[in-house]
């Protein structure tokens, strides 16, 4: 039998390792190697967030911030807060019409569809699909 604290050569009726004096019938202290991952994992990153790159990253990114919270306080980011929330609501009620069901379900095949195809992509996979469908919902109505 082995010491579980020194490995040293014991015989199997020890109870305590004649090398090192470690009572060699409690149970041996495993390391959690999760936790000591973990433990070296934040000391890593607690020093990454201490470069002059990180700091220069989270001044940049206040700055975005603010000029953000400036942009949506003037005049124009009220149009354009008012502008999108009227899309919204245009869209909301759009969606409610029978022309405007067939074109979402138009829009969301051509977008599925048009993953697979980087050229196209499912941007104007949608666009694609949900043209078709007005197109073929005009022609039926005619």
């Amino acid at each position: 039998m082995k010491c579980h604290a020194c490995a040293a050569d014991i015989s199997g009726d020890a109870r305590i390792c004649p090398v090192c004096g470690a009572d060699v019938t409690a149970a041996p202290i495993v390391a959690d190697p999760l936790a000591e991952f973990l433990g070296k994992a934040k000391a890593v990153g607690k020093e990454a967030m201490e470069t002059d790159i990180a700091k220069d990253a989270r001044q940049l990114a206040e700055e975005a911030i603010a000029a953000s919270r400036r942009a949506l306080a003037s005049e124009t980011g009220k149009s354009a807060v008012k502008f999108a929330g009227d899309a919204v609501d245009a869209g909301k009620g759009a969606i409610t019409t029978k022309m405007g069901k067939e074109m979402a379900v138009g829009a969301a095949i051509g977008a599925v569809i048009a993953i697979p195809l980087p050229l196209i992509g499912p941007i104007l996979g949608a666009v694609a699909g949900a043209g078709i469908a007005w197109y073929r919902a005009k022609k039926r109505d005619s």
